[in-house]
C-alpha cells in the first residue's frame, strides 16, 4: 500500500484496525452501519451508511474483510453475494 494512501475501512466496528492504520499515518474514511460503533472511532472520517449503498465520494484504497468487501457494489472486484 503506498505511504500516505487514502483507505476506505469497510465496516469499521470500533476502530480496531483503523487507529493502527491512523498511526502509520494513512488518511482513513472508516464506515458502519452503527453509529455507535462509530462514536469510539478516533481521528478519522466517519460515514455511518451500509455497505451495499455507499456512494464513494474520491477515491480510496479499500480495506475490508472478504465477506464485507463482497457486499459493496461500489468497490472494485468480484461481487459475490
Amino acid at each position: 500500500m503506498p505511504a500516505q494512501a487514502d483507505i476506505l475501512e469497510l465496516g469499521c466496528g470500533v476502530g480496531r484496525v483503523t487507529h493502527p492504520l491512523l498511526r502509520r499515518g494513512f488518511t482513513v474514511t472508516a464506515v458502519d452501519e452503527s453509529q455507535q460503533m462509530l462514536e469510539r472511532v478516533r481521528g478519522a472520517r466517519t460515514i455511518c451508511s451500509p455497505i451495499e449503498t455507499l456512494e464513494p465520494d474520491r477515491p480510496a484504497v479499500a480495506a475490508a474483510t472478504g465477506r464485507l468487501a463482497n457486499r459493496c457494489p461500489a468497490c472494485p472486484g468480484p461481487a459475490e453475494p
